[in-house]
């Protein structure tokens, strides 16, 4: 049993659509995005039929073995194109039922019998189609013996990227609103939408609120006792997004900003485990009419072998999206196939299977890169279940309006959906503290889990740190653990330490910087000192007098000691050498040169 949901990103006229399961159906979900066009006058335009109707039949129908529902109308007012009053026409609605799936669009085309609506209609050999699904469609409604128009309910659930800063999805006088679109059909010079208003808000005419009572919402199948869709097992086992190796014709950047959004959903959605794919290679045959139909999942099949595997598709390649027109249209298609179910926070969920995003053939011209980023990202946000967010919260990337940046909203959404793992090792305490001559390193941790090893880190200018010790981790525990290393106390007045926790998996994690300070410090002397390299002996210069040995260090540049050896300054000779064991390897070297009076120190190095 599968499901599907399809979401749909549009420029100018357009919803969302579903597909879902009952029973032994495969069920989708679809949701689309509208650049809204900037008035009604220029959606009146972009029509080739602007009528008000009554919707007189509902009826079901077969075609192709499938079953879809279509609407029988009469034209009650001719506004533009070639329909006139009693005309007889049918609009048909996207989803439909066969042996399989079940195609439900989410802000598809409903209505209601003896209501009259306004419609902005698209026209194409005969067939007719509205021009963006339920947006741009009206229904009539009288108050106070006055005609109202108001947005379909379902043209609510479309996602729209205002441009124009107008919001034409408002209630209008209705005797008004005709009126100035018959003008503009014939003058198109200016567009008056004060004068059509409503003095009543949409949700005051309809008398409801479309308010969520959360910032989150959820695809939801609706009708099959689950809530929504979420991919599971994210723990164990990755999602692989792809995209097409056939680049947008006219944007060749399209796959870098693929991989831009495949790393901000990375980057923010913590509790998700995405990876970049690469490249994939799947020519649809469209057989179904859909390029995520037809041999869609048998090529994830047979090419990666797993369901868990979303395809980025570009220039529309089974034509299923109407042709963008003057940048208005449809952008993009995004849909989710799922199957059986799995239990979320007490309730049944779908389980993701098979992803996709299908983008419109000139999407790529009417976008900058930072919007394609922000489309697919959004695209990709739905297949992971995740539904719109009001703007009436905040900004959000899954805002209706389209185009903007992930944002607390958005990961508190998909956080819930798939919960952030818990931090691999949790961190008791790291201490350092200066005893003798030494630095005692102690911590521990309340639970571990990938724990593969601890690296300590020292810097003496809180600025470089180099590894200094490497200790093995329990991997899994969940049970306190203590921990300890020792390093030598160098002769500076501050060091710094710090902890690496590493995983299996490479992903590491750092303490906070821990700071000794040593009371033990003594200023030091700068050291005039050469090395033979044939001789492999080195020579200070200019010692002070000293009855009393000196302890000679050689350290490499992360502290580690290469030599130690006791010198006794003569009194009667200024310039000392010591002889080495082992030639030194080229690099850098630091001397340390002291006793209770005298403190020196050099660098020396080796080519």
């Amino acid at each position: 049993m599968n499901l599907i949901y399809r979401k749909l990103y549009i420029k100018f006229f357009n919803t969302a659509s579903i597909l879902i399961i009952f029973g032994t159906f495969i069920n989708s979900v679809f949701s689309t995005t509208i650049i809204a066009p900037p008035h009604l006058g220029a959606l009146s335009n972009a029509s080739d039929l602007v009528i008000t109707a009554k919707m007189k039949e509902m009826m079901n129908y077969s075609e192709d073995g499938k079953i879809y529902t279509k609407f029988k109308f009469e034209v009650v007012e001719h506004i533009k194109g070639r329909l006139v009053t009693t005309d007889v026409f049918f609009l048909k609605n996207n989803g439909y039922i066969d042996q399989e799936y079940e195609f439900k669009i989410l802000g598809d085309i409903q209505f209601e019998a003896n209501k009259i609506y306004l419609l902005f209609l698209d026209e194409d050999h005969g067939i007719i189609r509205p021009q963006m699904l339920s947006y741009g469609i009206f229904e009539t409604v009288s108050f106070n013996h006055t005609d109202y128009l108001i947005p379909i309910i379902e043209s609510e659930e479309l996602i729209i990227e205002n441009q124009s800063g107008n919001n034409i999805l408002v209630s209008y006088h209705k005797d008004n609103l005709i009126q100035a679109l018959r003008k503009y059909t014939k003058e198109s010079n200016y567009w008056n939408q004060i004068n059509t208003l409503s003095e009543f808000t949409t949700e005051e005419l309809r008398g409801i609120s479309s308010a969520p009572p959360t910032h989150c919402s959820f695809l939801t199948p609706g009708g099959s006792g689950k809530v929504g869709f979420r991919w599971t097992n994210f723990g164990t086992t990755a999602v692989n997004i792809r995209y097409s190796s056939t680049l947008d014709q006219y944007f060749s950047g399209c796959n870098t900003q693929a991989t831009n959004a495949i790393n901000d959903l990375k980057t923010n959605y913590t509790g998700t485990n995405l990876l970049n794919g690469s490249t994939h290679g799947y020519v649809p045959n469209c057989s179904q009419g859909s390029a995520a139909s037809g041999n869609f999942i048998p090529f994830i099949n047979s090419t990666y072998g797993s369901s868990r595997n979303i395809l980025i598709m570009y220039n529309d390649p089974c034509n299923e999206i109407p042709d963008l027109v003057n940048c208005f249209g449809i952008l993009a298609i995004g849909g989710l196939y799922g199957s059986s179910c799995n239990l979320h926070d007490g309730v049944n969920w779908y389980n993701g299977a098979y992803g996709y995003v299908i983008v419109n053939d000139t999407a790529g011209a009417c976008l900058g890169s930072t919007s394609y980023k922000l489309m697919l990202t959004h695209e990709l946000t739905h297949s992971l279940g995740v539904g719109h967010i009001s703007s009436s919260f905040g900004n959000a990337n899954m805002n209706p309006s389209c185009c903007k940046t992930i944002s607390s909203l958005d990961i508190a959404c998909v956080d819930y959906l798939y919960n952030p793992s818990p931090t691999p090792v949790v961190l008791m305490y790291f201490d350092a503290i200066a005893k003798q001559k030494k630095i005692e390193l102690t911590w521990a941790t309340a639970s571990e889990s990938s724990n593969d090893y601890f690296e300590i880190e020292r810097s003496t200018d809180r600025s470089e740190f180099y590894p200094i010790a490497k200790i093995k981790g329990l991997g899994a525990s969940i049970k306190e653990t203590k921990y300890s290393a020792n390093d030598e106390l160098l002769n500076y007045p501050y060091i710094y330490y710090r902890l690496k926790q590493v995983d299996y998996n490479g992903t590491y994690e750092y303490s906070s910087i821990k700071t000794v300070e040593n009371k033990s410090y003594r200023s030091e002397t700068q050291l005039r000192v050469y090395l033979d390299q044939k001789t492999n002996k080195i020579t200070f210069f200019n010692l002070e007098k000293s009855n009393e040995p000196m302890e000679f260090h050689l350290f490499d540049v992360v502290g580690k000691s290469i030599f130690t050896s006791s010198i006794k300054v003569e009194p009667t000779i200024r310039n000392q050498s010591i002889q080495l064991n082992n030639k030194l390897r080229p690099g850098n070297y630091y001397i340390n040169l002291n006793n209770s009076l005298s403190n020196y120190y050099g660098k020396i190095v080796v080519n």
